[in-house]
């Protein structure tokens, strides 16, 4: 079963936070690498320069952090996934107009789940309740992360 993880579940694999040892008890599940598109990295390493700007994570340690998932997607941890865009857009199109105005999508949200749909993945984790409403309206399953 293809399980696509957002950007809040794969940042607290590499940023310690309080979301981190519920995303390691979901992965010892998940044997298959994590599916990573080139959204998931522009978040995660924004995600990295963000803590760092905020004090949260030194500039060495935020290089060893840029590493780590360097190192994890050469060593197939990580699987980059280029999704056809054109089909994400045209899938996010239909969920904004389906599940919009009930559940209160934001872009990302939108543009995750609609990712997650044209990637054929059964299943969808995420931290983010609004997100989670999404995918599950969508009709993907939904990882519990609480």
């Amino acid at each position: 079963m293809k399980t696509y993880f957002d950007s809040s579940a794969i940042v607290p694999m590499y940023i310690r936070d309080d979301r981190s040892e519920k995303v390691q008890r979901l992965l010892r599940s998940h044997a298959a690498p994590l599916m990573v598109t080139p959204l998931h990295l522009h978040e995660l390493h924004n995600a990295v320069r963000l803590c760092q700007f905020w004090g949260h994570l030194t500039p060495v340690r935020a290089a060893v952090v840029v590493e780590q998932i360097a190192s994890d997607a050469r060593d197939g941890r990580l699987m980059s996934v280029i999704p056809p865009w054109a089909e994400v857009y045209a899938a996010g199109q239909r969920l904004i107009a389906e599940h919009t105005p009930q559940v209160g999508a934001r872009s990302l949200d939108i543009l995750h789940v609609a990712t997650a749909l044209v990637l054929d993945a059964q299943t969808f984790c995420s931290f983010d309740e609004r997100q989670n409403k999404l995918a599950r309206a969508a009709g993907l399953n939904v990882l519990p992360t609480a």
